[in-house]
């Protein structure tokens, strides 16, 4: 049985011999170990079973275990300014996932807490002294099951209209390991296939499906425990776990969309 994890770090761990094609660099930044993993060539990609692109993977103590989370944050930020070629001037923000499914929950609750700009006129924002903000938007699509609608025909719909310079999706994602779980952060310029580490995998978001560079942001929340089992574990306290993750993730997208703003001013906005 095959490992089954969204993880390029778990597929790679076990590569004696890095092929050409791969381009792995490991760093440390405090406590939070980096890897920035490069799938350059099409065999290396169907190997990996990833899309070419760039992926970079944090890892750290488990988000109940830290009590500072600046250098965490600050890891977020600068891996997102890695991933993008040019800082966009707008950008629209999935949270994709189930509110009502607590280990799928850590898009909409990400989503929810960011500060949107886009429909605040210049006028306003000029008058209270915000005239320097970007416009950021926010879509938090749902589940098909609940609506019926499948997730990127409702996100494509919206970005055809908004017309953003790029999207930032944030998803739950799942892990071959405990040692995983609401441990890390992977980031990727790849885009995302939701659902496809529990096999329920939807229409991918991606630069070539929707037309503008897509970043994806995903943190473990489960393990899929084989086939034929049909069973998916997370830790027994993923309620607080999810919360400070969204908590977290969302006061580092703020401070990347909005680099003039401080984290007291942000948190008053939003």
């Amino acid at each position: 049985m095959g490992l089954r994890t969204d993880l390029i770090s778990e597929n790679t761990a076990n590569i004696k011999q890095i092929p050409e094609g791969c381009v792995i660099e490991s760093y440390k930044k405090g406590r939070v170990n980096f890897e920035l993993t490069q799938v350059l060539s099409d065999e290396i990609s169907e190997m990996l079973g990833k899309p070419k692109g760039k992926y970079i993977t944090l890892s750290f103590d488990r988000l109940d275990r830290i009590t500072d989370t600046k250098e965490l944050c600050d890891g977020i930020i600068d891996s997102l300014e890695k991933l993008f070629e040019k800082r966009p001037e707008s950008v629209t923000v999935v949270g994709l996932g189930n509110n009502d499914i607590t280990p799928d929950a850590l898009g909409p609750l990400t989503s929810g807490a960011i500060f949107a700009t886009r429909h605040l006129s210049e006028e306003f924002k000029a008058n209270t002294g915000l005239s320097h903000l970007g416009s950021v938007s926010v879509i938090a699509p749902g589940v098909m099951g609940k609506t019926g609608i499948e997730t990127r025909e409702s996100v494509k719909a919206a970005i055809d209209f908004i017309k953003p310079d790029a999207i930032i999706v944030i998803d739950a994602l799942a892990a071959g390991s405990t040692d995983r779980l609401c441990s890390t952060f992977q980031l990727t310029n790849t885009g995302i296939s939701p659902g496809s580490g529990v096999k329920n995998t939807r229409k991918a978001f991606n630069e070539e499906a929707l037309g503008i560079p897509v970043i994806a942001i995903g943190m473990p929340t489960v393990i899929d425990f084989g086939e034929g089992e049909n069973m998916m574990v997370t830790p027994k306290d993923i309620d607080l776990l999810i919360d400070r993750a969204a908590e977290l993730l969302s006061l580092a997208l703020n401070r990347f969309l909005h680099p003039h703003l401080d984290s007291k001013t942000l948190a008053a906005l939003t």
